[in-house]
């Protein structure tokens, strides 16, 4: 009798210790990254985009906005980002300063998302050296060697963190709305946005975040700046870099995506 008494206790302990664990599985699953991790660390990269080149309230382009809208959506994360965008910069200079700057390095290290904006300078690096009488296929090689390059900024981020996700946007025409009928440079960005796509989906936890589709035609849905072939989502001062209401629409996409991907940050 005793025996069986011992059995029927034991049995129960062992049914109350797995309930309890059940049960704290089902409560906390959905609060895991929470649990795992007290804090984000985001890390942005790379040109004039990444910089806020155009931003006129100063707040850090599509960077600063992206902070604010992770800071919303996870209250219970210390959400911090740095900022490492240098204008002007094109994918060798990017590639160079990863592998020689200790603080971009040690934050590389540090982060859980890592930004890249890259690629609009080598374009018109190789669209100024011939002008008018450039061509798509003056575009071929230089394109190329630009995705090697995307390669080695992979390589050199990987061999400080392995683990975090790293999400690299595309480029955009900023000159759809003035110049719509040159169609060869629409072509010649598309190209360039699908070499970028395809060394990207070769990579572990990385991501393409496309940004042509928001930026080129700016809001020329609207009849009156269709007529005066004006992008209002384009800095007034140059025509070329986002403003305000631009980095908002790059910041709003790429939060987005880092979003739907939140079970690969480690």
């Amino acid at each position: 009798m005793k025996k069986r008494t011992k059995m029927i206790l034991s049995v129960c302990v062992f049914l109350l210790i797995g309930g309890a664990y059940f049960i704290y599985q089902w409560q906390f699953k959905g609060d895991k990254k929470v649990t795992e991790s007290s804090h984000l660390t985001l890390v942005s990269i790379g040109d004039s985009l990444t910089e806020g080149v155009g931003d006129g309230k100063k707040e850090g382009g599509y960077v600063g906005l992206l902070t604010e809208k992770l800071k919303a959506e996870y209250p219970k994360l210390d959400v911090s980002s740095h900022n490492y965008g240098i204008s002007g910069e094109r994918s060798d200079q990017i590639l160079e300063r990863i592998k020689e700057d200790e603080a971009l390095r040690e934050a590389i290290e540090e982060a859980q998302v890592i930004s890249i904006t890259v690629g609009g300078n080598d374009v018109m690096k190789t669209f100024k050296s011939k002008l008018l009488d450039i061509t798509e296929e003056d575009f071929e090689e230089p394109g190329e060697e630009y995705q090697e390059r995307i390669q080695e900024i992979f390589d050199e981020i990987r061999s400080l963190n392995s683990e975090a996700a790293i999400f690299i946007l595309g480029i955009y025409n900023p000159f759809y709305v003035y110049f719509p009928e040159i169609t060869e440079l629409q072509s010649v960005i598309d190209h360039w946005n699908e070499g970028t796509e395809k060394v990207v989906n070769k990579q572990k936890n990385a991501y393409f975040v496309p940004i042509n589709d928001l930026l080129e035609k700016g809001d020329t849905e609207k009849k009156e700046n269709y007529e005066k072939k004006k992008n209002k989502l384009l800095f007034e001062e140059d025509n070329y870099h986002p403003n305000e209401a631009g980095y908002e629409k790059m910041a709003e996409r790429l939060f987005e995506n880092i979003v739907a991907e939140e079970e690969n940050w480690h």
